[in-house]
């Protein structure tokens, strides 16, 4: 998998972010809160946490990502390559959880555990190694 774009809006302190990756080593630099860790904990939030939670799971999982100074809404978008394919990967999470990964043949998936299934093929790998 290469990641070739992240989008936030919003995602904890960032209203409105977009982060375009290219092929090889990138590398994020900047000094202390500027949005390291936030795209970081952005990646790993829309690789791995489905949109659609209980109250407590939001809260345990997510719930720390919600907007600076109000919003109930976090959304992060994820373009990424495998081979050479394209997918695009969008959930929300909020009142009106949304998922969709959009397939490289125009197909989108919105069942969770499909888009699941998808990302670990295209990772090669389980969430816990990652």
């Amino acid at each position: 998998m290469i990641i070739s774009k992240i989008e936030l809006a919003p995602f904890a302190g960032v209203s409105n972010m977009a982060l375009n990756f290219s092929e090889g080593l990138n590398v994020i630099l900047g000094p202390n809160e500027v949005g390291k860790s936030t795209i970081f904990h952005a990646l790993c939030n829309v690789l791995f946490t489905k949109a659609s939670l209980t109250p407590v799971q939001f809260q345990d999982s997510i719930g720390r990502f919600l907007p600076i100074g109000g919003g109930d809404t976090i959304k992060v978008a994820l373009h990424f390559k495998n081979g050479s394919e394209m997918y695009n990967l969008h959930r929300k999470w909020g009142p009106a959880p949304e998922a969709e990964l959009k397939l490289p043949d125009g197909n989108i998936l919105s069942d969770e555990s499909k888009i699941s299934e998808e990302i670990m093929k295209c990772l090669g790998t389980t969430e816990g190694t990652c």
